[in-house]
This record gives structure tokens, sequence and C-alpha cells, in this order.
């Protein structure tokens, strides 16, 4: 074959693959360049844990029982409904384990977290979380208080920013979780019992590992919280919250590239057209008693961040959670119920 439509030939194929190249470049950066939805930086963690509630602090409040906190305690956690319709003996002997007998209660619970990205900017963020927990007397674990399935219901931060850019002492920085519950009384369950709605806050410590968006949940105690019915912005700490399982990196979130992702830009118009807000509005509670952190020197919460003051003298507690008071309802609600014999009289 003659040198001439060898050379011609060879330029004709450098031309094509040129072509062909230049060609997929595009294709494939037009497919890289696609929108996606915001579902995709989502970031999901099952959790299981374990708290125990801080019985030796209310006992020491209240040493002779006399200011009822047993009492305050359990109608707090059980509602005055189902607290006032158990029998005043079983009521009694409850309470009386609590603070004579010294039987705290433990919670066992699963839980599922979800971190999702608000739709109304991309440093904002929701999170989702629900499950389920039991307290048990901590001697006897089949021996039940109550059971109970919740859900997130607000939080104290939505951006990133300020979730992983304030530290306490120690490294570590916060959010408050304000828990929404559906509680049902495991004590005296021949007795009619009564769905009771409850707030609950849980105080997660959480160690950034880099300044672009990975942390993990702080390998420490995590305060829990009841939210009085007095004033819902009030929370008092009544125990301690541990992650089960190993720190092995399992409960790693990872939010970096939050801004380079091709997401999509047009949630905000298509939410205003819906006519749905933003609606921002965070839990900001002050927390009242004693903390987790004050007990463990490496938590980096020795002295509590945010609203936090001490109950030294236990008035606090007295005055968010009062005595349940049971005359509020009728003998037939409280006292079990008793049928009288039928005698038929002889024809």
């Amino acid at each position: 074959m003659p040198l001439r439509p060898r050379i011609t030939s060879l330029l004709h194929l450098l031309t094509w693959a040129r072509f062909s190249l230049v060609y997929g470049a595009v294709v494939v950066g037009a497919a890289s360049c696609r929108l996606v939805p915001i579902q995709v930086t989502r970031v999901d963690a099952v959790l299981n844990y374990r708290q125990v509630y801080n019985m030796p602090q209310l006992k020491r409040l209240d040493p002779d029982g006399h200011r009822e906190f047993g009492a305050r305690l359990l109608g707090a956690l059980l509602g005055e409904r189902n607290f006032c319709n158990i029998q005043q003996g079983d009521r009694l002997l409850a309470v009386k384990g609590i603070f004579e007998q010294g039987d705290e209660w433990a919670v066992e619970g699963m839980a599922t977290a979800v971190i999702l990205p608000s739709p109304w900017s991309s440093d904002e963020f929701f999170i989702e979380v629900n499950g389920r927990y039991v307290v048990h007397a901590e001697s006897d674990s089949e021996r039940l208080v109550a059971t109970a399935d919740f859900y997130v219901e607000n939080q104290s931060v939505h951006g990133f920013k300020d979730l992983l850019g304030r530290r306490s002492k120690g490294g570590l920085t916060w959010i408050d979780l304000k828990l929404r519950e559906i509680v049902v009384r495991e004590i005296a369950t021949d007795r009619p019992r009564y769905v009771y709605h409850s707030g609950l806050v849980m105080r997660l410590y959480i160690k950034p590992l880099d300044r672009d968006g990975v942390f993990i949940i702080a390998p420490v105690q995590h305060e829990v919280g009841i939210v009085s019915s007095e004033d819902p912005n009030s929370v008092y700490s009544v125990g301690c919250l541990s992650f089960k399982g190993p720190m092995d990196g399992r409960k790693l979130f990872d939010v970096r590239g939050r801004g380079a992702w091709p997401l999509r830009d047009d949630y905000r118009a298509i939410l205003d057209k819906a006519g749905i807000r933003q609606a921002v509005d965070p839990f900001l509670p002050h927390w009242y008693g004693a903390s987790c952190g004050e007990s463990e020197p490496l938590s980096g919460a020795e002295t509590p961040a945010g609203k936090w003051t001490s109950d030294s003298d236990g008035d606090t507690f007295e005055r968010l959670f009062p005595v349940p008071r049971c005359e509020r309802y009728t003998d037939k609600q409280v006292q079990p119920e008793h049928h009288d014999q039928c005698t038929i009289d002889p024809i």
C-alpha cells in the first residue's frame, strides 16, 4: 500500500478518536451535572442506648419523703391520671421502692436517627428520630414501670455551623432534642390505663473530628431531662444516657461537601407556591438540676453549656413538678370496682 493513503487513513483514525473523546467527555460531563434531590445527602444511624435515673440526687433533696418527690417524679413520668388510677397501696410501694429501698430505674431503648438537609438552606438541617424504650427496676429487669414511643418534636440548633462551630470545655458541642412521648403505664396493669403525652429532652454531646463536617456522638454521658407541665421551657435533669456498642466509627456522621453537590435549588419556590413557610423556632430550654458532666472529667461538659441552674435545695423541682392531685378523680376511677352478689328469692 502506498505511503500517502496510509497517512491519510491514520489521520482519519486520529480525527475520529479525537471526536469520540470530546463527545464522550461532553456526554459524561452532562450526566455528572444532572441535578439530584436533597434526599441523597441524608445520613442515617441506628442507636441503642441505656439510661439510669438520678435517684440519689432526688433522695438527697428529700431524705425523709415529706416533700413527696417520689410521687412528683412518678406523676411526671406516668401522667397524673395514670398515677391516680393506681391503688394507693401500689403507689406507696412504688415510691417506697425508689426512696427507701434504693430501687433504681433504668431505661433500655433503641432509636433510628436521620439527619435531613433543609430545603431552605444547604447549611441547615433537621433531625428526625423515632424510637421506643422501657423503664424497669434496676434490680429486676422484668419488673416494668413504663414503656414509651417517641419522636423528635423540635431541636435547639438548625445550622451545621452553629452545631459544629461552638465548643464547650473539652472540645465538645451539643444539641438539645425535644422528644414527644406516648407513655404507657406498666404498674398495676389490672387497672385502666390512659394515653399520656409528655415531653422529654435529650442533650446530645457531639465531638467534631474536623472542620468540614465529620463528627461522632461523643463517648460520654448525655443529659436526659423531663419537661415541666408548669413551664414547657423548663427542663429538669433526671438521668444520664449512654449509647451501647463499641466506639469503632459506626456512629460517625459525614456532612461534608454540602454546597458542592449539584442539588436542585428550586425547593423554596415550590414550597412558597404551595403556601408552606419556613418555620425555624428553635427549642432553647432552661436546664435545672445536676449535670452528668459534673462527675465525668473527660466529658467536656463539667460546666453545662447553655442556660443551666443547679438546684441544691430542691425548691426548683418542687416548683416545676407538683404533687398529683388525685382528688380530681372520682372514687370509681381510683378504687377497684365491687360487684354485689345477686340472690334470687324462692318463689
